[in-house]
Order: C-alpha cells, then structure tokens, then sequence
C-alpha cells in the first residue's frame, strides 16, 4: 500500500493506493496519525478510491480497533488533540453499513465515511483547498 499526505491549513489529506492488507493499513494509520502530531491537525480526510481488495468483517473490526486505540493512546498521553477522521471511498473498501465506524465511535473516536472529498470536507466544517492550492 502507498501513502501520500498533503498538510492544509485546517485538515490533513491522506490518499491511499493499492492492494489492502490489514497490517500495512495499521502502519499508515500510525504514520497518518503522527503527521497530525507534527502538523498540529486534528481534522483527517483519508481518500481510499485507490485501495483495492475485499475486507473481512474481522478486518475491518481490528482496523477500526487498532485506529481507535491508536488515537486513545495518543489522546491520554497529551500528543493528539481528539480528532475527526472522515473516510471518503465506496464499496468494497469502505462498509456501506459503516461497521468501522461504529466500532471507532463506539471508542469515542469521531469518524465519518463520505463519498465524496466535499462531503467529508462539510463534515469535518472546512473549506476545501482554494483554486492553485
């Protein structure tokens, strides 16, 4: 899988590319996360239109997990303020029933899945990047 992160003023865009697979994606996470350490951004928009494969059910609960106690950790030991992740894709990647989502929210993690890059930018309250950006 690939990564690239853009940092803008109020939010961090992520996009993710390739084959998924469960320990690769737990790694970005924790490299998306930690950009929004470094960059003092507490709003993510994770673009995944270009992560192929199927998930499991199981999948994608320890994603979610993982990613929530991720933030948790991060939260307790006074390095992350409480974020707003907005996943944007479609199915098979993300769940149409938003079963990740419920298991981040059920942790206290604010998490959101859009369709499109606007619709996680309303979500989230920001403006998207201005023309040249």
């Amino acid at each position: 899988m690939n990564m690239r992160i853009q940092p803008e003023a109020e939010y961090l865009f992520v996009e993710i590319s390739g084959p998924f697979e469960l320990g690769e994606a737990q790694t970005l996470s924790l490299q998306y996360l930690e950009a929004c350490i470094e960059h003092q951004l507490s709003k993510v928009v994770v673009d995944t239109y270009g992560v192929t494969g199927q998930l499991t059910v199981n999948e994608r609960f320890r994603y979610a997990d993982f990613v929530a106690r991720q933030v948790i950790d991060f939260i307790a030991l006074g390095r992350l303020q409480p974020p707003q992740l907005a996943y944007v894709g479609g199915p098979p990647i993300l769940d149409p029933e938003e079963f990740g989502v419920l298991v981040a929210l059920s942790r206290g993690v604010s998490t959101k899945t859009a369709r499109t890059v606007d619709q996680a930018l309303a979500w989230l309250g920001v403006a998207p990047p201005g023309p040249g950006a």
